[in-house]
């Protein structure tokens, strides 16, 4: 289930064959009812009881993570020689002259497992092989984690 959902979501969700009775324990083995208005957790089944109510089957719940939608990089540590400047808020980077694009990706990192690629040119698709020397007309394309959120940062390489 989507991060978030509350219980009475999940049960509305749910459908049964032949009248079976579902609830929504709030762990496994256990007899006590979620409450309609709590947050679904990973530690919470969903227990159908046939119309008979005999017959009993336990499911796990899988709540799925919330995946990041930022796109910030820095300058890893250790690595402002290679890229001396990164700006968020304009998405501008400037770049020491020289610098390889394996040097330039091993000097950016963020804090949200986001993809970060260097392509030939603004609004292209193609990579830049990683023993080309950077250039102003590559930009670095960060692709969040979520992998819907996209930025591109434009390239100053220092004279």
């Amino acid at each position: 289930v989507a991060n978030g959902t509350i219980v009475s979501a999940l049960k509305a969700a749910l459908a049964s064959d032949n009248n079976a009775e579902i609830k929504v324990l709030t762990a496994t083995g256990q007899t006590t009812e979620a409450t309609v208005t709590d947050a679904v957790t990973n530690t919470m089944v969903v227990l159908v009881t046939a119309e008979n109510g005999v017959e009993k089957q336990e499911y796990t719940i899988t709540v799925n993570a919330v995946l990041s939608d930022n796109t910030d990089i820095k300058v890893a540590t250790g690595k402002d020689a290679v890229v001396t400047e990164v700006k968020n808020d304009n998405h501008t980077m400037k770049v020491a002259n020289g610098t390889t694009v394996s040097a330039l990706k091993t000097a950016l990192a963020s804090d949200n497992n986001a993809e970060i690629k260097v392509l030939t040119a603004t609004g292209q698709t193609t990579e830049a092989t990683v023993t080309d020397a950077v250039t102003n007309t590559m930009v670095v394309l960060v692709i969040a984690e979520n992998g819907v959120e996209k930025q591109e940062y434009t390239i100053t390489v220092n004279a």
